[in-house]
């Protein structure tokens, strides 16, 4: 507790929590879900006490945010979450803004221990932190002994400064010029669920397998992923669709950028790499697309490009028609903006988070981790994918009454030798 006349600090929203926190305004839903699964039921008790000891190692998650008339901040919250139930349809949007507000919420659901956190907040890898520590110190007050950290964030550690920073605005170069514009992308047009609904399909695979065949195309795991993935979409387009009508399949694959630009902020600190196959072209083979996805993603992965889209999307921030304009307004202006430049340009998206790493005490008690990536919006599907111990876990969210993306996905993934386990919600 803050003494009674010491002044409330408050943390700037980052470059990319602001756009995610204007677009709350609007109906685009910015929350994505981790997951541990253990080997023993949940006790919702012991978690509580867990999720308390935690959060003060996490101040910049402990906030409400509030809001001002240019610009959203966050305040430290006095208030105290609560464990809540698990739901059937996972990453539903949730009230962010007002007193006493969480940016996440902390689920139970007999085994599993979940949290769903706002983009406004943090992205995947800052939540995975999170995620990693309540699950020690749950396992801890369960009656596990942890003799060796291995670099997890634990109660009673002074937080990094570095922590909450701002990374796009310390990487920020001025004068550069802005990204190449791309075209409107290819959108699956098929039936969809009634608002609420979300099925969750997983696959379980061998990591060592996945890997193996990754090798042998001389690849890495995600480009392959990346290359199944939109080898699967292209299997989506319609026959009799004349060929000069087609658009662009664009697969929007975030990238962490705290080992290419080195930070240790746990708020958000990713960018997007578009790998695009242009049906106008013809029909593109699974080793055509893997060869572009290859070259693509090395493209991507350039820091001077990558330096170009931080610049572009600080620039806005900062632009003076921007910034004078009121809150509410910037939320309208800001989720046009979002709508047009992201969602409407790219057909779907995955996320590849690599290995949960755990001490090897906890690890036992452990089942699996699974990744939600940010729900789909317009673009009714989304992947995200996680390793932990032996196997990866592919998991695709979608509002479409049908799998067939995710069939000709995990079909495809099959004929390259690597079988796979199916589960759904």
């Amino acid at each position: 507790m803050r003494a009674k006349n010491e002044p409330s600090p408050w943390y700037r929203v980052d470059n990319a929590g602001r756009i995610f926190a204007c677009t709350v305004l609007s109906d685009l839903i910015t929350v994505f879900r981790l997951s541990a699964t253990l080997k023993a039921p949940v006790h919702v008790g012991r978690l509580q006490a867990a999720l308390e000891a935690v959060l003060p190692r996490f101040p910049y998650f402990a906030v409400q945010m509030r809001r001002t008339v240019f610009w959203p901040c966050y305040e430290p919250n006095e208030q105290v979450p609560r464990v809540q139930a698990d739901a059937q349809s996972p990453c539903q949007g949730f009230v962010v803004r007002g007193r006493g507000r969480f940016p996440f919420r902390v689920r139970a659901f007999h085994t599993r221990i979940a949290v769903e956190f706002s983009h406004a907040v943090t992205d995947a890898t800052g939540a995975l932190e999170f995620l990693k520590s309540l699950v020690a110190e749950y396992l801890c007050h369960s009656g596990l002994a942890l003799t060796d950290p291995q670099g997890l964030m634990l109660p009673g550690q002074v937080p990094d400064p570095e922590e909450c920073e701002d990374a796009f605005r310390k990487y920020c170069q001025k004068g550069l010029p802005h990204p190449e514009k791309r075209l409107r992308a290819f959108r699956l047009k098929l039936p969809t669920e009634p608002r609420g609904v979300f099925h969750i399909t997983t696959g379980i695979v061998s990591f060592d397998t996945v890997r193996d065949c990754a090798k042998q195309h001389e690849v890495s795991l995600t480009e392959l992923l990346a290359a199944l993935y939109l080898d699967a979409l292209q299997a989506q387009l319609p026959h009799r669709q004349p060929r000069r009508r087609a658009r662009p399949i664009c697969l929007d694959v975030p990238v962490n950028l705290r080992s290419l630009f080195p930070s240790r902020t746990l708020r958000n600190f990713f960018l997007p790499v578009y790998l695009t196959i242009d049906p106008r072209l013809g029909h593109y083979t699974f080793d055509e697309i893997l060869k572009k996805v290859h070259h693509s993603m090395r493209a991507g992965l350039d820091l001077k490009e990558l330096a170009r889209q931080i610049t572009r999307n600080v620039g806005a921030e900062r632009h003076p028609f921007i910034r004078t304009l009121p809150f509410w307004v910037k939320g309208q202006v800001l989720s046009v903006v979002y709508h047009r430049l992201s969602l409407r340009r790219t057909t779907s998206s995955l996320s590849n988070l690599g290995r949960a790493a755990m001490p090897p005490e906890l690890s036992a008690a452990i089942e699996r981790f699974e990744f939600v990536p940010v729900f789909p919006n317009a673009r009714k599907i989304s992947c995200g994918c996680i390793s932990f111990g032996d196997r990866l876990y592919i998991t695709f969210g979608r509002t479409l009454t049908q799998p067939v993306v995710e069939q000709t996905f995990f079909r495809k993934l099959v004929a390259l030798g690597c079988p796979v386990k199916i589960e759904t919600n």
